[in-house]
């Protein structure tokens, strides 16, 4: 059996919440959060938060094409973050890609990458590089987005670059104006690929340059379409989507392109508009006769009738052109977050993005298309049976002129796309000089304690903005007795592991995005007597900001113990003390061992933190004079009073009757002999056999021993279950020896409204064992399953 401690560690470690506290993290999701850790080169990552369909397997976002520029903001810790979190929920390591230009090598790093709305075109080598890529099996998912999004005024939008040509520049070399990216010189000349038809001709598919909308998208979003027309079949069963539209019920578009599907052998749509869906976005330049197909709010457009359907075009589309996937989007807003972390390159405003990641179906979706993504498939090519019909296409791609002047508007003085000393403070690869005024380096103590304490190792931090990026900042950083300036601390090294004297200098490198934020830790020659103490930053000689901190050498101390098994081991974290609304102190959490740590006697708000963010938030400790509290038992749940159940695995990745399990928890204060309980289904009775749950414990009961330790590595607690758990639909209900019920669960409509269903490979469970109102509400579904934790 596994501790209660071990279901902690992987609850905190999936709920790693961002709080607003430090200037550092990544904004909060909305609908999911996770701690953002850095590379040894500096870029932004996100590590498993369990195990799934993506164990093993890793994610790269591409962000060396112009995805931050104007609006949009579509990296890993910025507008894509929920979308990140919920990856390293299948178990996926998430990365950022910041290679230019992108090649085989680096690609093949990825098993799935994700190249959503580029705004620089991409060269012929890269172009290579992506079909190769494929070709051998990778996984490439193309976020697109409506015709006109030129984002960083280079005249081309991302339907552009992913075709390979502008429109009405089909042919044509581009050569203008001169680019400097990413290590490129001023003077380079970046000439474009000849305008071919790179993706119809690698992978059958086309984005088509149009701008649509849906006429009310909250109460007429895309859905199933019309059993009887079957040019309207809006999102397709999963029965004709390779699964990819399991569970996927509803999905909007909030201005976005259609694709057409050009080799139908090649690809397919899985989701298109519904017939009579569909407006001219209300930006689209009014003289463009195809920034909708058919504008029916108005005289229909290029000559058709459609407003919607097959011949419209897909709105998310699939190719397996190789031994490779890709999938196509039409609008970013299927995957984003209302979280952007970075400022606009041409005018360092504050970005607005749309939270469509929690909207509809959308997470389901992109969760589905990256899991297909990253599976290996032999096969070659769309399923005969699946095959549709190529897109009619009412105009020519290759011919259309432009509606207007490009770009859509004037560039502001000073900046340009291709320059990045010319982007403003707070833009992606913004600097601290240059024509747009990349801002002035900044520096603070936040947040700061107002008090350390005997024993402790004080944690304060350390946020630098602004500053050159990639640089290396001589620092010293120390605490000394105001007034007589006497230094009296050791600072921690992170590089030695050791704690020095806090006058010698350590050398410390700004991030990509020109930040240093990270956690200062010391410790206190004396503390003998109170005093009055300044903790002082000096970078490159020059002192940045000096701070207040009272040293408390007396009082009425008890005692906190954070223990090494919540996970807390690798000594980079700190634990925050607030009482009364004010950040009392601050204390390193010690690597490898228990850290006790010393408190005056009271009522704090505690809060564990690492370098990006919280870990653990909003727990109440009490101290008293002269005693010792456990955190481990301060985060132990509350008893229900009951034995209940407390996950269930129906839907196995494998072969169910030897993959299947239960799982019970004793919420009761004493062990519990299970002989003669019972669990039933809706054929059958399984009666348990002796066994012992202790208080607070849980016990995990599977089909099949070997079956189960092939997943998870260990035993179960009991086998021999005979309970067939149903897929589509079934219950649990857990007796005592009187043959009294204690609990049910059911899924999938099974019993009145029990309409829960988990994704193959997951399980339900319970979020909150402290709940039992015996309905529906108590349940959750999970991004994978933790037997005993």
């Amino acid at each position: 059996m596994k501790h209660w401690i071990q279901r902690i560690v992987v609850l905190l470690t999936v709920s790693m919440l961002l709080t607003g506290l430090l200037p550092v993290m990544t904004p909060q999701a909305s609908a999911a959060t996770c701690t953002v850790s850095q590379t040894a080169d500096g870029r932004p990552y996100v590590a498993p938060t369990a195990t799934g369909p993506g164990s093993g397997k890793v994610v790269g976002f591409d962000n060396t094409h112009g995805e931050t520029a104007g609006n949009a903001d579509w990296v890993l810790d910025g507008g894509f973050s929920d979308m990140a979190c919920a990856l390293a929920g299948q178990g996926y390591q998430v990365e950022e890609i910041r290679a230019y230009p992108l090649t085989l090598t680096t690609l093949n790093s990825y098993d799935v990458v994700v190249f959503a709305e580029p705004n620089i075109p991409l060269t012929t080598a890269e172009e290579q590089a992506l079909t190769d890529y494929v070709s051998a099996g990778g996984g490439l998912l193309l976020v697109g987005d409506h015709y006109q999004a030129d984002r960083n005024l280079n005249t081309w939008d991302a339907t552009e670059v992913f075709n390979g040509f502008r429109r009405g520049h089909y042919g044509q070399s581009y050569s203008a104006p001169s680019y400097n990216y990413n290590g490129l010189t001023t003077g380079t000349t970046y000439t474009f690929n000849g305008g071919t038809d790179w993706l119809a001709s690698a992978f059958g598919l086309r984005f088509q340059f149009n701008a649509m909308d849906l006429v009310d998208s909250t109460n007429n979003p895309i859905q199933a379409g019309n059993p009887s027309d079957p040019d309207d079949p809006g999102i397709l069963a999963p029965s004709l989507t390779y699964n990819l539209t399991t569970g996927v019920n509803s999905v909007a578009t909030y201005a976005g392109a259609t694709i057409a599907i050009v080799d139908p052998t090649k690809a397919m749509g899985i989701i298109y508009p519904n017939k009579g869906s569909l407006k001219r976005w209300t930006y689209a330049e009014s003289t463009d006769p195809v920034a909708l197909y058919t504008d029916n709010v108005g005289t229909p457009a290029g000559g058709s009738a459609t407003y919607g359907g097959i011949h419209e075009g897909a709105y998310v589309a699939i190719a397996k052109p190789s031994a490779g996937k890709v999938a196509a989007a039409g609008d970013s807003s299927l995957f984003e977050d209302s979280t952007p972390k970075y400022k606009r390159e041409d005018t360092g405003s504050t970005k607005s993005t749309h939270p469509g990641w929690s909207d509809r179906d959308h997470d389901t979706l992109g969760i589905n298309l990256v899991n297909w993504l990253a599976t290996p498939d032999a096969t070659v090519g769309i399923d005969a049976s699946l095959r549709q019909p190529a897109t009619q296409v009412v105009y020519d791609p290759y011919t259309l002129t432009e509606p207007i002047s490009e770009p859509w508007s004037t560039p502001p003085t000073g900046y340009l796309w291709y320059d990045a000393s010319t982007f403003k403070a707070g833009a992606y690869n913004g600097t601290t000089s240059g024509g747009g005024g990349g801002g002035t380096p900044t520096w603070d103590w936040n947040p700061i304690p107002a008090n350390a304490y005997p024993g402790n190792h004080l944690a304060v931090y350390l946020d630098g903005s602004g500053l050159a990026t990639s640089t290396t900042y001589d620092t010293k950083a120390y605490l000394y007795v105001t007034g007589s300036g006497t230094q009296v601390s050791q600072r921690y090294n992170r590089s030695t592991g050791l704690y020095a004297d806090a006058l010698t200098s350590q050398n410390l490198t700004s991030s990509g995005s020109g930040t240093l934020k990270r956690w200062e830790f010391w410790t206190l020659s004396s503390t003998t007597t109170d005093r009055a103490l300044s903790v002082r930053l000096k970078v490159n000689g020059t002192t940045e900001v000096t701070k207040s901190i009272n040293q408390v050498a007396t009082g009425s101390y008890g005692y906190l113990t954070v223990e090494q098994s919540l996970g807390y081991s690798d000594g980079l974290h700190a634990a925050l003390f607030t009482a009364n609304g004010t950040l009392n102190t601050a204390v390193r959490v010690m690597p490898n061992a228990d850290t006790t740590i010393t408190l005056p006697a009271g009522t704090y708000t505690l809060d564990i933190h690492n370098d990006a963010g919280a870990v653990l938030d909003n727990v109440s400790v009490t101290i008293a004079a002269g005693t010792t509290v456990s955190l481990a038992s301060l985060l132990q749940p509350a008893p229900t009073g009951k034995l209940l159940i407390s996950e269930v695995f129906y839907d196995t990745p494998g072969t169910d009757d030897v993959e299947e399990w239960i799982e019970l928890y004793n919420g009761t204060g004493s062990a519990i002999n299970l002989n003669g309980y019972s669990l039933t289904d809706n054929v059958g009775t399984w009666q348990i056999p002796s066994a012992t749950i202790a208080a607070g414990d849980r016990l995990v009961v599977a089909r099949n021993t070997s079956g189960f330790s092939a997943l998870y590595g260990f035993s179960p607690d009991l086998a021999g279950l005979t309970l067939a758990l149903g897929n589509s639909g079934d219950r649990v209900i857990l007796k005592d020896s009187t043959g009294a019920e204690l609990d049910r669960v059911a899924w999938e409509g099974n019993l009145s409204g029990w309409t829960i269903s988990a994704s193959t490979g997951s399980s339900i469970y319970r979020p909150d064992l402290t709940v039992d109102t015996d309905s529906v509400s108590d349940w959750a579904a999970t991004g994978s399953e933790t037997p005993g934790y």
